[in-house]
């Protein structure tokens, strides 16, 4: 997420939906219903500095007051691993 395979094209844009499973999953079996992730974060829910995790209600995800983007320089890319 948040780049390409090379590491050259950087993502940007509005993440509005975020959801994570213990597989990879095929265009098809995405959509489908029997694939329930293990971690879903909808950004547009929100309780004060939370935001419930969808799969598992004991999964919040906890915002800080002040988030500052990570340096991009920390970031490998993916050919190098």
């Amino acid at each position: 997420m948040g780049n390409n395979s090379t590491g050259e094209s950087p993502w940007s844009g509005t993440l509005s939906h975020f959801s994570l499973h213990n597989r990879a999953l095929s265009p098809e079996d995405i959509d489908s219903a029997s694939n329930s992730p293990t971690l879903d974060y909808r950004f547009t829910e929100r309780f004060m500095d939370q935001i419930p995790n969808l799969a598992s209600l004991d999964a919040p995800l906890v915002l800080p007051q002040r988030f500052r983007t990570p340096d991009p320089k920390r970031f490998t890319r993916i050919e190098t691993l």
